[in-house]
């Protein structure tokens, strides 16, 4: 599932999210690439804010684990390929296979959990 990211955030949200996706990377690869990003935006953001872009990611954390324990027990379901809500549609991406996220693949989970945290990240004005 590929789910298309329009969210622009600031470099001080940018290293808490690369603090955040460091903490969780489940491989080897992805906690490199976090720590490359978090060597990249050290250079950006000034020194004494570093320490509120870790809190920020602890705050992230914590809203994850929020989001998931809600979308776990909720029925909404979701396009297979794409990730939308069904919403009222009876077919998306050509097709007509929907599911809950209860039932989705871990990674299609974590695409959609991401795009949440990106989302409020934005908008609660976290970091």
């Amino acid at each position: 599932m590929e789910i298309n990211r329009k969210h622009v955030m600031t470099p001080k949200q940018e290293l808490a999210h690369a603090f955040y996706l460091a903490w969780t990377s489940s491989s080897v690869k992805s906690f490199n690439l976090a720590t490359d990003e978090i060597t990249r935006l050290s250079k950006v953001v000034p020194p004494e804010e570093i320490f509120e872009c870790k809190l920020d990611a602890h705050k992230i954390l914590k809203m994850r684990d929020s989001i998931v324990q809600d979308k776990m027990s909720d029925s909404t379901t979701f396009c297979c390929y794409c990730g939308i809500e069904q919403g009222e549609r009876w077919h998306c991406c050509g097709e007509n296979h929907f599911e809950r996220f209860s039932e989705m693949y871990e990674d299609s989970q974590n695409e959609i959990v991401e795009m949440e945290l990106e989302d409020l990240i934005r908008h609660e004005g976290i970091a």
